[in-house]
């Protein structure tokens, strides 16, 4: 395992660059298809495993602090940088990487043009909490209603949704509760997708989340019926249609 473990897919004549942060228990390699089909619209996507994920150190789930997840970021969005040369660089994260790109944000005001969020876990969904209760991590069957993906999930060697650390758990909660504490001083753009019958990640919180941002350009795109893995639905292709042309409308012509 080294330190860091970073993907790149660069765009052809690229736009802007989105720098993404993946969940708990898993790795940025899920996120192929969603670099790709963003490579293809004009935007480079880097991403990196998270300390205790993947293919960077720690894995599975070695991290002991919350300042050691948003040092990743850091180290991102140093690497999403390099590769924009000033083009305009977005922060994407999906539930724990959408919490953790919020707090990010938070922290380091102005070092990015948006948010894109994703199933952001501000509130856990009952079958989060069920499967805390039991002692697991992430139900994978809530993870998205394509029995491929679910199995495909189940079966990386590089996922751990069943022995989540108690440790990741809290260290999520803490960005959990500073995300919607400190909601307000986020006033850059933001865009926020969500399923409706996401199990795992309440949709009430990210409702409420949109109402205490502190930016006038917030929008909120709930998919009614989707599980928490938008991105990873039957729906996948209208779901990052609506994000390439969230990018495409904030970025200069």
């Amino acid at each position: 395992m080294t330190e860091r473990h970073f993907r790149l897919w660069e765009a052809p004549d690229p736009r802007g660059v989105v720098a993404l942060v993946h969940g708990v228990a898993e790795h940025s390699g899920r996120y192929a298809h969603v670099a790709e089909r963003l490579s293809g619209a004009g935007y480079s996507v880097v991403t990196v495993d998270l300390l205790g994920h993947g293919r960077s150190a720690g894995w599975p789930g070695g991290v002991s602090s919350l300042d050691e997840w948003i040092a990743d970021v850091d180290a991102l969005l140093d690497r999403a940088g390099e590769e924009a040369d000033g083009l305009p660089v977005f922060l994407m994260g999906h539930s724990l990487g959408a919490l953790l790109a919020a707090t990010h944000a938070i922290r380091n005001p102005g070092l990015v043009a948006g948010l894109v969020l994703s199933g952001t876990a501000v509130l856990a969904g009952d079958a989060y909490i069920e499967a805390a209760g039991r002692g697991e991590g992430v139900p994978a069957e809530a993870i998205s209603r394509d029995p491929d993906v679910v199995l495909a999930y189940v079966e990386d060697p590089l996922c751990f949704h069943d022995r989540v650390t108690p440790e990741a758990n809290a260290l999520g909660l803490e960005a959990a509760i500073e995300t919607n504490a400190r909601a307000s001083e986020i006033t850059l753009p933001v865009l926020m997708v969500h399923g409706g019958s996401d199990m795992i990640a309440d949709v009430e919180g990210v409702r409420d989340l949109l109402a205490s941002l502190g930016s006038e350009d917030k929008t909120l795109q709930v998919y009614e019926g989707l599980y928490h893995e938008v991105m990873n639905e039957p729906e996948r292709e209208r779901v990052i249609d609506d994000v390439v042309a969230w990018l495409d409308g904030h970025v200069p012509a």
